[in-house]
């Protein structure tokens, strides 16, 4: 409810609204849209929400450089639960000299879904062009993500595509 000093008493001044200077990105788009500024609709709700997001969920939930082996346990500082949608798992590319910012890829896993099968087993495959492919099984729960063995070296499926896990490393686990 929108009151004489703002969305609440510790809220946005209205003149902020009518102007248009609070956008659904500053807010993490929250569910607030530029339409519902436009229209002045913004609500109580709808911004708590929103804010709520930008302070607990979201952001970079792991980061390192692992192939997630069997030995191997991604501590995420949040649980998928906590993220509005779900996570992001982001791989790169991985030689000798160490991580390469190149052959990145990203893979969405939605909160539903580990929440309907917490700890069951994910593929995440990629196949560039140019260069040897992955494919990496993970075990993803609320607050950690586990591998298996197969994920530091090569593997070749049944129907004969070749992965060459050991080139390709976990770089972040990201909250959306």
């Amino acid at each position: 409810m929108q009151t004489a000093k703002g969305i609440s008493d510790k809220g946005i001044p209205s003149t902020k609204l009518a102007d248009g200077a609070v956008t659904s990105a500053k807010i993490a788009d929250g569910g607030v849209g530029t339409a519902d500024l436009a229209a002045k609709a913004v609500t109580d709700a709808k911004l708590s929400d929103a804010v709520a997001y930008k302070v607990n969920g979201g952001g970079i939930l792991w980061s390192g450089s692992w192939y997630v082996s069997n030995e191997q346990t991604v501590a995420l500082s949040r649980g998928v639960s906590e993220q509005r949608t779900g996570i992001v798992l982001v791989f790169s590319a991985w030689s000798d000299s160490g991580t390469n910012n190149a052959y990145f890829a990203s893979f969405f896993v939605p909160k539903q879904a580990v929440a309907a099968h917490p700890g069951c087993g994910w593929t995440f495959d990629l196949s560039p062009v140019d260069k040897a492919g992955m494919s990496k099984y993970l075990y993803i729960s609320d607050k950690s993500i586990k591998g298996v063995a197969s994920n530091t070296g090569s593997a070749t499926s049944p129907a004969g595509l070749k992965a060459q896990n050991h080139l390709y490393v976990l770089r972040y686990v990201i909250g959306v």
